[in-house]
């Protein structure tokens, strides 16, 4: 129940925009390096377990790195960003359930996105686009 439950702990490091990369770009070992580094440090977080629970890709990262006692010790607490919860309210006893979740930016770091330039310029008038070259 929400009530029962302290704080989340706040992470130090929010999570990180996606990388920007300029058109032609070419990827190599260091961007494999930074990105695994930046999933550590996402999973050694105690709302790491939150990849655990998630299942696909992000807990075939997480498997490996996050201990299984978290997910059995429960929720890390209730937080302020309501991104980072999962909450289900039984409206007839009152009762407030939550668990942790993965924010998008957070998924994102898991699966690698970058924002990469094409070098061509679009304006968008309306939903209609138009090339600048």
């Amino acid at each position: 129940m929400s009530n029962t439950l302290a704080r989340s702990p706040i992470a130090l490091n929010r999570t990180p925009d996606p990388p920007l990369r300029p058109a032609k770009y070419v990827f190599d070992g260091h961007d494999y390096l930074i990105y695994r580094e930046q999933c550590n440090q996402l999973l050694k977080h105690p709302r790491g377990r939150a990849a655990l629970m998630h299942g696909y890709h992000p807990w075939r990262l997480s498997v490996s790195v996050v201990p299984w006692e978290l997910v059995y010790n429960g929720p890390t607490g209730w937080s302020l960003d309501p991104t980072e919860m999962i909450v289900v309210a039984n409206h007839s006893s009152g009762m407030e359930l939550i668990d942790d979740r993965l924010t998008e930016a957070e998924d994102c770091v898991l699966c690698g996105t970058y924002h990469c330039s094409t070098s061509e310029s679009f304006y968008c008038f309306e939903n209609n686009y138009l090339k600048v070259n």
